[in-house]
């Protein structure tokens, strides 16, 4: 709210997800997914040059991009220079994003800005945690560090590396926070949500008679 200023009539009421999923996945899958488009927005140039850093040590882990964009083939050339091509798989955007969160067990989020970020709600739901720079604005709102994921400085690749290989090192960590997101997904259900709409077309309503 920050960023709007000072303004005593503002409430922030975030997105709900359409979609809660009854289990989390398991977080077995040697997979970390980055969703979104292929855009200058999403920094996943800054995604593919942490995780060099990261793919010799793991080498039977891979990054798995989801989505599409007029980036793709700057992504893919990035990929082949890097001798990235059997840790990186440049995906397509798919509609069955059920099957996407349940053989993920990392979400990075590289984005120089968001707005609020459905795929860190939608990860959460999974019970997948989260990997992001703390980009204006939405990381912050949804990721607790430490906890159901973890805030790297905005821009710091190596940290976002760091991130990365701490969370596959260390699996029981990996599982804790993937329950805590679980648990936090809780904040974007429908009815938590459309409860504060109703608060607020209440309090407008009483503040005018």
């Amino acid at each position: 709210m920050g960023y709007w200023g000072d303004l005593p009539n503002m409430t922030v009421i975030p997105n709900a997800l359409a979609h809660r999923p009854e289990t989390p996945s398991d977080l077995q899958a040697k997979v970390i997914s980055a969703i979104g488009r292929y855009a200058p927005q999403k920094g996943l140039d800054r995604l593919i040059d942490a995780w060099r850093l990261v793919a010799g040590m793991h080498p039977d882990w891979q990054l798995r991009l989801v989505g599409d964009g007029e980036l793709r083939e700057e992504l893919q050339e990035q990929i082949d220079r890097l001798n990235l091509g059997e840790n990186v798989l440049l995906g397509k955007a798919t509609d069955d994003m059920d099957t996407v969160y349940r053989n993920t067990s990392i979400l990075a989020l590289s984005s120089h800005y968001e707005g609020l970020p459905m795929v860190l709600l939608e990860a959460q739901a999974y019970g997948v945690p989260a990997v992001a720079f703390t980009c204006q604005c939405g990381p912050r709102d949804v990721i607790t560090d430490g906890v159901d994921g973890i805030l790297v400085p905005e821009g710091d690749v190596n940290a976002l590396a760091q991130a990365l290989d701490g969370l596959i090192r260390e699996p029981e960590r990996l599982r804790e926070m993937g329950r805590n997101a679980f648990r936090a997904a809780d904040r974007w259900d429908r009815e938590t949500i459309m409860e504060q709409w109703t608060e607020l077309f209440e309090n407008a309503s009483s503040s005018r008679r």
